[in-house]
This record gives structure tokens, sequence and C-alpha cells, in this order.
């Protein structure tokens, strides 16, 4: 609840996103209402999926599930994840590319493969800091602060190129 209509892009040959059960691509823990991304044509492949939501004051948090079931495999081309953007001005990443590994603000989170869904949820500490928790996909908490811009978080981009895909459900 509380996220804005999607815009949606993709580019290449094979590349999309659709509405679909996770279970079917083998990811546990997922509602069957949930989207996906895929962009798996080769080179320039990608989708994208950008969600606004009403900008988070500080104590605010936002909260959904991620899974991905394949990593960023696919040579160093090969990568998922998602932005957080206040407006225009880049905020944080948390991306899976050329590896199993998930990094969170381009520092190594040590989530590696698996298909168990992952809860993440975004908290906005202070007007600079955000704090991001996850579930591990072994039932474990990761937890990291960022330091950001000062400002207000107002939209996700979800995005896939050069990969197999990725499930979200923003519900």
């Amino acid at each position: 609840t509380g996220f804005d209509a999607s815009s949606i892009s993709n580019a290449g040959e094979v590349s999309g996103v659709f509405l679909g059960d996770p279970a079917a691509a083998g990811i546990q823990g997922m509602s069957s209402k949930s989207f996906g991304l895929f962009a798996k044509g080769g080179a320039g492949s990608s989708a994208t999926a950008i969600r606004s939501f009403p900008a988070l004051n500080v104590g605010d948090s936002i909260a959904f599930q991620w899974s991905i079931n394949w990593d960023g495999g696919n040579g160093a081309d090969g990568k998922k994840g998602f932005n957080l953007w206040a407006g225009s001005t880049f905020l944080m990443n948390v991306e899976n590319a050329g590896s199993s590994d998930i990094s969170v603000g381009g520092t190594s989170s040590a989530i590696g493969y698996g298909t168990q869904a992952m809860n993440w949820s975004i908290t906005r500490t202070a007007a600079d800091k955000l704090q991001v928790r996850t579930t591990r996909r072994d039932g474990g908490v990761f937890t990291r602060e960022l330091t950001v811009s000062s400002s207000a978080p107002t939209r996700f981009e979800f995005y896939a190129s050069n990969v197999i895909g990725s499930s979200v459900d923003p519900s």
C-alpha cells in the first residue's frame, strides 16, 4: 500500500515485466501476486519498474519483499537490484551483479545465493541517515546504516539487465 502507479520500461529482444507466482521460478515465501522483471536478451537488455510513494519523514519506513533465484552471473554485465531516490537525487543502491553476493550501499552484505524471499525495510532514522534491514535467506537479519543526501526518499527503481530476472511483492 502507499505506492503510486508503476512506470515500466524495457529494452532488448528478451526483456520485460510480468505478474505471476514466484513459486513457478522456485522462489519461496512470496505472495503469488508479485511482479517480476526479466532481461536475458544479451548486452543491452534491461527492464525497469519505478514506483513513487509519499516522502518518508524521519521515523518513517517502507517495507517490501524482494527475491532473486539466480545470481548476477551471466558474466560481469548481469545485474539486478533496486535504487532509492529522492526525486532526481540518488540515495542508495542494493544490487546483485556478477556473483551471488548482494551489495548494500556499495558494500558486500554477505547475503549469498538462495531462493527464500527477503523481507526488506528502509527507515529514515535522521535527515541524512537510512537504516536498511533485511531477513537473510538463512533466517538471520542484516542491518546497515547509510549516510545519504538529506532529501526525503520518494521512489524506488527496481531493475534487471542481462540476467534471468527478479520478483518483488510491493504489498
